[in-house]
């Protein structure tokens, strides 16, 4: 009887041993690639650090008394960079320093700043804010006139 049960036992082994090798645990997930925008941006918060640009503008570029909000900035790279290298009077006068345009932190600085920038605030006109209180307030649509937006 051993005879006969001992192929099969064998089967059984080597069809778990086979299970255990397909079923195991997955490898652990490998870390998104940092991109380079992504290092560079990294490398312009170290030096906003560095520079103590954050104890006028705050940690996170929202401002102080000190210095303006940068995360509502209106200029662009080209801008920034500029600024960067010659600060205003006021600016200079308070202590911001000038980063010379051949400095390897002016580019991580300038991208470390457009990327606290945060989106333009949406204006409404009167006439979408007051079709909007009439929806809450009624629970019904009534479509404005001459509305560039369909529903």
């Amino acid at each position: 009887m051993t005879k006969v049960l001992l192929p099969y036992c064998v089967l059984v082994v080597t069809l778990l041993a086979a299970a255990c090798l397909v079923y195991r645990d997955p490898p652990p997930p490998e870390p998104p690639p940092t991109s380079a925008p992504d290092r560079l941006i990294a490398l312009g918060q170290t030096r906003f650090m560095a520079y103590k640009c954050h104890e006028c503008h705050g940690p996170h570029g929202e401002g102080t008394d000190d210095a303006p909000d940068l995360t509502g900035t209106r200029l662009d790279a080209a801008a920034i960079a500029l600024f960067l290298q010659k600060p205003s009077a006021h600016a200079r006068s308070v202590g911001m320093p000038s980063i010379p345009a051949d400095s390897p932190d002016l580019q991580p600085l300038v991208a470390f700043v457009l990327s606290l920038k945060r989106p333009p605030a949406v204006r409404y006109s009167r006439q979408q804010l007051t079709h909007a209180r009439d929806l809450v307030e009624r629970r019904s649509f009534r479509p404005l006139p001459h509305s560039r937006y369909t529903f």
